[in-house]
């Protein structure tokens, strides 16, 4: 609370603004967050990511670019998955990110990694309405 408050401080221009002109300079703020907010999460779901596997197809423009970095280095490492190496979940819970035994079942199995594999942290959804009066 206390960063959105030091947010609109800062767009006002001074103490002697009337209610009006003060209305429009948080809202055009609040404007300007929310269309930069949104052209990261439409540049986020249009990039592409060279070279992550075909195991995570169904998650491009679903999941993070960041998690699906670290998914596919799981997914290197899953190679290195000893039969006899037992998981523990133990990644799982601690990053919501599949690990490289879980990314190993999935590819023995001929199946891709579906986004509900993610915590929903990682997952890409951003909804934002700003519902502000205008004043002219």
């Amino acid at each position: 609370m206390e960063s959105a408050h030091a947010f609109i401080k800062s767009r006002l221009l001074g103490p002697n603004h009337s209610f009006t002109a003060v209305i429009k300079l948080i809202t055009n703020a609040l404007e300007a967050q929310s269309h930069e907010i949104s052209a990261q999460y439409h540049q986020q779901k249009i990039n592409s990511l060279k070279y992550i596997g075909e195991i995570f197809s169904e998650c491009h423009g679903r999941i993070t670019y960041f998690a699906l970095r670290k998914a596919h280095n799981n997914l290197l490492h899953s190679a290195r998955v000893d039969k006899g190496s037992p998981c523990n979940g133990c990644h799982h819970v601690r990053t919501g990110i599949p690990c490289k035994h879980r990314i190993k079942a999935l590819i023995e199995r001929g199946e891709k990694v579906q986004p509900a594999e993610f915590h929903p942290q990682w997952h890409i959804s951003v909804s934002l309405i700003f519902i502000f009066p205008y004043f002219h």
